[in-house]
């Protein structure tokens, strides 16, 4: 599953992100177990590469849902 949050605005939403995860990670895991599944379903995020953004999420809390982070750099140097 690919999270796509464009983007939180503001401390709250970065944080409310990772709980998100962690619920989104709980939900797969528990899934998995509860079907007698020998499998882990990933968990992936499409984040901005724009710094700014860094400031408002809790990437350390988000990471330990995650097994991966997919950056979205099409726009890094700017529209074209």
């Amino acid at each position: 599953v690919d999270i796509d949050w464009e983007f939180p605005t503001d401390t709250v939403q970065g944080g409310n992100y990772a709980l998100l995860l962690k619920a989104c990670r709980e939900a797969l895991d528990n899934y998995a177990k509860r079907n007698k599944q020998n499998y882990h379903y990933e968990l992936t995020v499409a984040a901005s590469a724009g710094a700014i953004h860094y400031k408002l999420q809790d990437l350390k809390a988000m990471d330990k849902y995650l097994d991966a982070w997919h950056l979205m750099t099409y726009d890094f140097y700017g529209a074209w």
